[in-house]
């Protein structure tokens, strides 16, 4: 069989299987925690955890575009530079974590006692969420070294595998102390454990890359610091989009309707994990091939790609139309209730993010998001912005209305990005190109 499609269909293999995780995740913690709490107070927790997700940004992208850079190399076999890249990356991501456990943190705990009326149970509470989304930094570096080394998808069993000690962790927490530290307390110490545990797996099994600085230089921090700016804008515009939003409904509606829009907005996108699922296991791919110079591998895969992820996504939305009320209903024991319209709006947004993921993928992969990344980022402010004034007139479906919006836009504007891309097929297409 092609090498490339046994990558393929493992990595796909291993993604089904985080998609399950994410997905079973999803679906139970909610019946879990409403066992154990009010809505209200589940609302509070979803409020307090959306905050630690914008440390995901801390790392300006560096991790991620240098992910890709070590990638290229190593297919290049320019195992040396891969080191190097890999060196720094590391040196980065300590530098990263000191910098802002030492000043990042102390400054959210003080906006939390301050200013936003947070008790003493909710601080500590967002404290050790701070810290767990800190230790959550490494994962783009222990991603570097599966993929660099040709093993994806074991990458993504091990990382998925930590997400799931993770999430037992905070569930401990919920059963045993329930209360918002305990639920924070045990999600830190699954997330240190599965980090421990993947850091000795990969020294022992990979010892072509040392856990050490020695090769970590100047001259590569700045090769990845432009095109790790850009793509700062892609965790950022998520943050916005995704928690921003979360927090945005909180803070107009309160935590009963906060519970029910995320309750409509998980269910609706399980159809986005398996896009995800589908267009993420080709990232490695896509920078494997261009890091060989095979363009028309890297149009061939993004062909195929897409058209499986658009089919994914209108069968997905059918079928959430068709028995979302079934599955509502089953799933939250009746005491969400479901409002078909609001229902609806959030299957037609989810419907929509299959005709631009796997671009956005593509563009990622060769560290080549440019300028669509800051689209990105300013399409997610404007919408919060919108989101505001929509659902003072609209009510909540006034937001979610913003994200249909959203979403629509930002497949047109992919697909000029990567029709952009594509016409540039004839260029000399350098082995490993230095600038996003």
């Amino acid at each position: 069989m092609n090498k490339t499609l046994t990558r393929i269909l493992s990595g796909l293999g291993a993604n089904m299987f985080g998609q399950g995780v994410t997905i079973g995740i999803q679906l139970l913690s909610l019946p879990l925690f409403l066992h154990f709490w009010s809505i209200s107070r589940y609302g509070e927790w979803l409020l307090i955890s959306a905050i630690p997700s914008y440390l995901s940004m801390a790392d300006l992208g560096l991790v991620a575009v240098g992910m890709n850079r070590m990638t290229m190399l190593a297919a290049a076999e320019d195992f040396e530079g891969a080191e190097r890249v890999f060196h720094t990356m590391l040196g980065i991501t300590i530098g990263v974590i000191s910098v802002v456990a030492l000043g990042g943190v102390p400054l959210i705990v003080l906006w939390s006692l301050v200013y936003s009326g947070m008790g003493a149970e909710q601080t500590l509470a967002l404290v050790l969420l701070l810290v767990a989304s800190l230790a959550s930094i490494y994962t783009g570096v222990f991603d570097a070294v599966f993929r660099s080394s040709g093993d994806y998808s074991q990458g993504v069993y091990a990382l998925n595998a930590v997400r799931l000690a993770e999430w037992v962790g905070s569930i401990s927490g919920l059963v045993i102390g329930g209360t918002l530290v305990s639920v924070s307390c045990g999600l830190l110490a699954g997330r240190l454990l599965g980090n421990t545990a993947t850091w000795i797996y990969l020294a022992w099994r990979y010892p072509r890359y040392t856990w050490n600085l020695k090769k970590a230089t100047r001259q590569e921090f700045r090769i990845l610091l432009m095109p790790g700016l850009k793509f700062m804008a892609l965790p950022a515009g998520n943050a916005l989009s995704i928690q921003g939003m979360v927090i945005l409904v909180g803070m107009m509606f309160g935590p009963v309707v906060l519970t029910v829009f995320s309750t409509y907005r998980t269910l609706s996108r399980t159809t986005v994990q398996v896009i995800n699922m589908l267009s993420r296991v080709l990232w490695p791919e896509f920078s494997r091939q261009y890091g060989r110079s095979d363009f028309g591998k890297v149009r061939e895969l993004y062909g195929w790609g897409t058209v499986a992820a658009v089919c994914t996504s209108l069968c997905g939305a059918w079928l959430l139309a068709m028995f979302g009320e079934i599955v509502l209903g089953w799933w939250t024991h009746g005491k969400v209730a479901y409002d078909p319209g609001l229902f609806r709006l959030f299957v037609m947004v989810t419907a929509c993010t299959g005709f631009w993921q796997v671009g956005m993928i593509l563009l990622t992969a060769v560290n080549e998001l440019g300028t669509l990344s800051l689209i990105y980022l300013v399409f997610s402010a404007l919408s919060v912005g919108v989101a505001f004034v929509a659902g003072k007139m609209l009510g909540v479906e006034g937001v979610v209305l913003v994200l249909l919006i959203f979403e629509i836009a930002m497949a047109v504007f992919c697909y000029r990005f990567v029709k952009s891309f594509f016409a540039r097929e004839d260029r000399p297409a350098p082995s490993v190109p230095a600038n996003g």
